[in-house]
């Protein structure tokens, strides 16, 4: 929530309750699915594929940025 709210902030914006708690659900699903998929892919428990998933993410903003040759 408090995500949200900072977007609000920045773009000067007031959203409904009901906008908060889709786009709310819409990411907690995505989330949901990323995992389950992962730990289907990798065949390993949930907690492993969301480390594996965070593991993945930061490799991307890394590379994005340049910050390991």
């Amino acid at each position: 929530m408090s995500y949200f709210e900072w977007l609000q902030n920045r773009k000067s914006e007031h959203w409904d309750v009901d906008e908060v708690d889709a786009g709310l659900r819409q990411r907690l699903v995505a989330a949901y699915q990323r995992m389950l998929s992962t730990a289907e892919e990798l065949g390993t428990d949930w907690r492993t594929s969301c480390i594996a998933l965070a593991l993945s993410n930061l490799e991307k903003i890394y590379q994005d940025r340049g910050l390991f040759p």
